[in-house]
């Protein structure tokens, strides 16, 4: 069964407007009479039902709550900026794995630059990208993807006393599994991960002094569009199985 989200709170009449709407109505096909899952602003999991289909505007009427999602632990992923449409890639699996929010970072061996228009058009794209992998898993919130920014700014403005782990393929001892197992994981949890170039030393010293820890993923070096994935689906694995 489908699933949007929507902008309002819970009622019996819900609304979807813009690309939501064409894409039920023109793309999808759907006719009154339909079922869908709606997910709305104050987290309410509703069956609801099609009553109209207007220019621009699907009526919906709930028949039913199927949950009340509680508040998510946040899991961040903070990736240094790719080349081409391996960040497309990423973006897709990581909110298909379960990530809350991305921060796409501007690293000293990032590979790729882009100016202020062509920044927020990308990140206009990657959000759009979010919202289409959050409706096709099934996930409870829309992830947010911020801002590009630097290293420095995120880490001023990032939240410490979580868990905050940082793939380095410099590390040799301390395993990702051996983190993830000796740490509770029911608090926010943030993953760094470099570019291409991966991370400069300064930024892993700078990382670190703001309480990140230093893993290896294995004996292999993985490329930066691996890395992630792999890191979350570890997660996942340790949190649900």
């Amino acid at each position: 069964m489908y699933r949007f989200f929507s902008q309002q709170e819970y009622s019996e009449k819900i609304f979807l407007q813009g690309t939501d709407a064409y894409h039920i109505a023109n793309v999808l096909r759907m006719q009154t009479g339909e079922k869908m899952q709606i997910v709305t602003s104050d987290r309410y999991l509703a069956l609801a039902e099609i009553s109209s289909i207007k220019a621009g505007i699907i009526e919906l009427k709930s028949l039913e709550i199927l949950d009340k999602f509680v508040k998510l632990n946040r899991v961040v992923l903070a990736q240094g900026l790719i080349k081409g449409d391996k960040m497309d890639y990423v973006v897709q699996k990581a909110v298909e794995l379960g990530v809350t929010d991305i921060y796409l970072l501007k690293l000293s061996r990032c590979i790729v630059d882009y100016d202020l228009d062509k920044a927020i058009k990308k990140v206009e794209r990657w959000q759009r990208i979010a919202y289409e992998a959050a409706k096709q898993s099934k996930h409870e919130v829309v992830p947010r993807v911020h801002e590009i920014k630097s290293l420095s700014e995120f880490l001023t403005e990032h939240t410490v006393n979580n868990l905050d782990i940082l793939a380095y393929e410099e590390e040799q001892s301390y395993s990702l599994k051996a983190c993830l197992q000796s740490n509770a994981l029911n608090q926010d949890i943030t993953f760094l991960v470099g570019a291409e170039g991966g991370f400069a030393p300064k930024e892993v010293e700078q990382a670190v002094a703001q309480g990140f820890k230093c893993v290896t993923l294995g004996k292999q070096i993985l490329r930066t569009e691996t890395a992630p994935l792999m890191l979350l689906a570890a997660l996942k694995y340790e949190k649900e199985f």
